[in-house]
């Protein structure tokens, strides 16, 4: 290009939104980091520690953990409390379903 046509479009701005969108497309097409998920071994050892932990807490430890967690959960957007209150119900069913079953049936 020659002097006037990158004067122009410096000026214009365009040549600076054009290096920012060949720049912010670079970054963007770069995929995210993802983590592996775990295996069924770690799900097990983290429950186990998480069972642990709040077995060992003290009634007042409780409470605040309670507390804590309701505040969490009151401070979600209606819709988001309806949808995990719909997925606590149908987990709490089919617990249920499985309580009443014969150990054949399971």
């Amino acid at each position: 290009m020659n002097k006037f046509l990158n004067a122009s479009l410096l000026s214009k701005g365009l040549l600076a939104f054009c290096a920012l969108a060949v720049t912010t497309s670079v970054v963007m097409a770069q995929p995210a980091p993802t983590s592996t998920p775990l295996t069924q071994e770690q799900r097990q050892a983290k429950h186990q520690e998480m069972r642990e932990k709040f077995k060992n807490m003290t009634p007042e430890q409780k409470a605040e953990w309670k507390a804590e967690k309701k505040a969490r959960f009151e401070a979600l957007p209606p819709e988001k409390q309806a949808e995990i209150k719909a997925r606590h119900e149908q987990h709490k069913s089919k617990r249920e379903a499985w309580k009443n079953m014969t150990p054949e049936q399971r």
